[in-house]
This record gives structure tokens, C-alpha cells and sequence, in this order.
């Protein structure tokens, strides 16, 4: 099958490990791989060990190209297409601290 177009879903990567300046690497990496990252911020609270994706149902043929350009870089957790789809952004990463 071919992988959908990178470039045509927005991604807000937030952090969620609190490690200064991981958003921003994984905005570098996520735009070097194609995507268009259209929000950068930080979770309300820093839990996350693990880094998360999340898609709304709609673009859930994301999911595993996200997944697989991810997974040499960074330690993945769960995955899911249960973002919102009132979400200002098709998906959203969370930066864990691995």
C-alpha cells in the first residue's frame, strides 16, 4: 500500500517528559520526515515516560506511518485514532522522557 502524504496532515507535538527542548527535536524530526508540525507547547503535567501518538479517527491511516517513523528515534507507548475531531490539529505526539 502506498503511505499517505506526510505533508497532509497537521501534528501539535507537546511535552510531556518535560526534558527542555524535546519538542522542539521532535519538530525538527517530524518536519525533516515531511509533516507539517503546527503546534509546539507543554503537557499540564510532565508523565509521560513513554512518547504517545494520537490521530483523530478520520486520519487514522496515519497512525502507522507516524509509528514507524518514530520508532527508531524514540520510545513509543500507546497509539490511538481517538483524537477529538473537534481538535485543532489531525494528530497530536506527546514527547515522553525516554
Amino acid at each position: 500500500p502506498i503511505p499517505p502524504d506526510r505533508a497532509e496532515i497537521a501534528i501539535e507535538v507537546i511535552n510531556g517528559g518535560g526534558v527542555a527542548g524535546a519538542g522542539s527535536k521532535m519538530k525538527a524530526l517530524l518536519e525533516e520526515k515531511g509533516y507539517k508540525v503546527s503546534k509546539v507547547g507543554n503537557a499540564k503535567e510532565y508523565t509521560y515516560d513513554k512518547t504517545e501518538i494520537h490521530v483523530k479517527a478520520s486520519k487514522n491511516n496515519y497512525l502507522a506511518t507516524l509509528e514507524g517513523d518514530l520508532k527508531d528515534s524514540y520510545s513509543l507507548g500507546s497509539s490511538s485514532a481517538t483524537l477529538a475531531d473537534d481538535a485543532s490539529t489531525d494528530a497530536q505526539v506527546i514527547v515522553g522522557k525516554e
